[in-house]
C-alpha cells in the first residue's frame, strides 16, 4: 500500500527539478558544488561483468577504455563501471554518446548499485535501478531481476507499463522484480517526442536520487521518469528500505562513450548562517554540517576594514583586502579633530555627515550637521574600538577610535 508521503514528496519536489534539470557551464558547476568523479583512471572505481562478478583489477579488461577525459565503452561484454562509494541524496549527470551502433541500442545509468554483490548470476549486475539509456526507449527503468530492489511509479491508468506523473492523472503501481515483464516501466516524454538527440549526438542524462524515496529522471534537461519506495527483496516480498548503493554506467554488448562524469551531494549544512551552507542542499546530515559560523571566518588583522574582533579564522586566500590607510584618509585636523573622547569637531563649511560603525560593521551613530560644528556620539555609551567615516566637500575621511566611557 502507498503511503500518503510520496505523493506529498511528489508535488513538493517537481517545480524545485524543472528547475534543477539544466544545463551548466564548469564553472558553474564548481561553485555549487558539483565533484567530478572520473579523471581519466579507474582510482575509487570498480568493474563488474556478467558471469564474472566485480573483477580484481579493473585496467586488465578491454571493454572500459579511458580516452583522455572520455570513457570509450566497446562491445563484446555486458557489465558496470561502478563508482565504488555508497551514496543516498544525490544528484548525478554523465553525458553518453552512442558509437558504431546499428539498430536498438541499450545502456543505463545505474543508482543504488549493490557494492557487496559476491554472488555470479545470468544476469548482467548486482541489485540496482537500471535507467535506460536504450536508443527506442529512453529514460525506460529496469529493476535488477529477482535481486531487486523493489520500486513504484505512477503509471497511465489504461497503461500500467507506462509513467505518467501523479499530477498529470498517473496512478501509485508497485512493480516486482521477481516477474520478468513486471519488472519495468517506460519513459513518459512530455508533448510525445523523445528529448534525445540522432544516434552518435552528445545526450546529457541525469538522476535526482532522494535515498529511498524517490529517483526523479532526465534527459537533456527534461524530466522524464520517476521511481518511489525503493525497498530490498526479503524472498518474495518488499523487505528494508533500499537508501543508498553506488552509481554506475552500463555496458550491454554495444558501442557507447561517457563523458563530464559528475555528482553533488543533496546533504549538507542547510543554514546559510554557516560557510558550510549550499543553497542546492535538501537534507542535513548527523550530526549537522553545518559547523563555522560565518561570522566568525574573516579578516583578524585591525589594521584592514575587514577585521572585526570576533572573527576566530581567516580565509585562505586571506580575506584582509583592504588597508584602512588606502581606502580612506584620516581625518586631517584642518578638517576634523577629536577635541574630547566622545566628541569630533569638524572644522568646515557646508553640509557633512558623520557615520560611526563598531567593529562588528553596525552603525551605531549617523549625523548630518552644517558649518563649523561638534558632533557628539557620547550616547553610543559603550567602551571599544569604533570606525569613523566622514562625509565633507565630496570627501570621504575615515579614522579608528578607542572609546572609553
Amino acid at each position: 500500500m502507498r503511503s500518503s508521503k510520496f505523493a506529498t514528496f511528489s508535488m513538493a519536489l517537481f517545480v524545485f527539478l524543472t528547475l534543477c534539470f539544466t544545463n551548466v557551464n564548469a564553472a558553474d558547476m564548481a561553485d555549487s558544488g558539483w565533484v567530478n568523479i572520473w579523471k581519466g583512471s579507474f582510482d575509487g572505481f570498480k568493474v563488474y561483468f556478467r558471469n564474472e562478478g566485480y573483477i580484481s583489477d579493473p585496467t586488465k579488461q578491454s571493454i572500459f577504455v579511458p580516452e583522455g577525459d572520455s570513457i570509450h565503452v566497446h562491445s563484446g561484454k555486458n557489465g558496470l563501471l561502478v563508482y565504488d562509494s555508497s551514496l543516498s541524496y544525490y544528484h548525478v549527470r554523465v553525458d553518453y554518446r552512442w558509437g558504431n551502433v546499428i539498430g536498438t541500442a541499450n545502456a543505463g545509468l545505474m543508482p543504488h548499485t549493490d557494492l557487496n554483490f559476491s554472488a555470479i548470476t545470468s544476469d548482467n549486475r548486482p541489485r540496482s535501478v537500471e535507467c535506460n539509456m536504450r536508443t527506442d526507449e529512453p529514460g525506460s527503468i529496469w529493476l535488477s531481476y529477482k535481486l531487486g530492489p523493489y520500486g513504484a511509479t505512477y503509471v497511465d491508468p489504461n497503461d500500467g507499463k507506462q509513467h505518467l506523473p501523479k499530477h498529470l492523472g498517473g496512478e501509485y503501481k508497485e512493480f516486482d522484480p521477481w516477474l520478468g515483464d513486471g519488472r519495468w516501466w517506460k519513459a513518459h516524454y512530455p508533448g510525445g517526442q523523445k528529448p534525445t538527440n540522432p544516434v552518435g549526438v552528445w545526450d546529457i542524462y541525469e538522476a535526482h536520487v532522494y535515498g529511498s524515496d524517490s529517483i526523479v529522471i532526465a534527459i537533456n534537461g527534461v524530466i522524464i521518469n520517476r521511481v518511489y519506495d525503493t525497498r530490498i527483496p526479503n524472498g518474495r516480498t518488499p523487505g528494508a528500505k533500499l537508501t543508498e548503493g553506488g552509481i554506475a554506467v552500463q555496458c550491454e554488448d554495444f558501442e557507447i562513450y561517457y563523458r563530464d562524469w559528475h555528482i553533488r551531494s543533496l546533504m549538507g549544512c542547510m543554514d546559510s548562517n554557516y560557510v558550510e551552507f549550499g543553497d542546492w542542499y535538501i537534507k542535513d546530515t548527523e550530526p549537522s554540517s553545518c559547523v563555522t559560523h560565518d561570522s566568525l571566518i574573516g579578516c583578524m588583522d585591525e589594521a584592514y576594514v575587514e577585521y572585526k574582533p570576533s572573527h576566530t579564522q581567516d580565509t585562505s586566500p586571506t580575506s584582509c583586502k583592504t588597508p584602512l590607510s588606502i581606502e580612506y584618509p584620516q581625518f586631517p585636523e584642518s578638517v576634523a579633530q577629536f577635541t574630547a573622547n566622545d566628541m569630533l569637531k569638524v572644522n568646515q563649511g557646508g553640509t557633512h555627515k558623520l557615520e560611526v560603525r563598531d567593529a562588528n560593521g553596525t552603525v551605531v551613530f549617523s549625523e548630518q550637521k552644517s558649518g563649523n560644528t561638534v558632533y557628539d556620539f557620547s550616547n553610543i555609551g559603550k567602551a571599544g574600538v569604533y570606525f569613523f567615516q566622514l562625509y565633507v566637500s565630496g570627501n570621504v575621511y575615515r579614522n579608528k577610535h578607542m572609546l572609553d566611557f
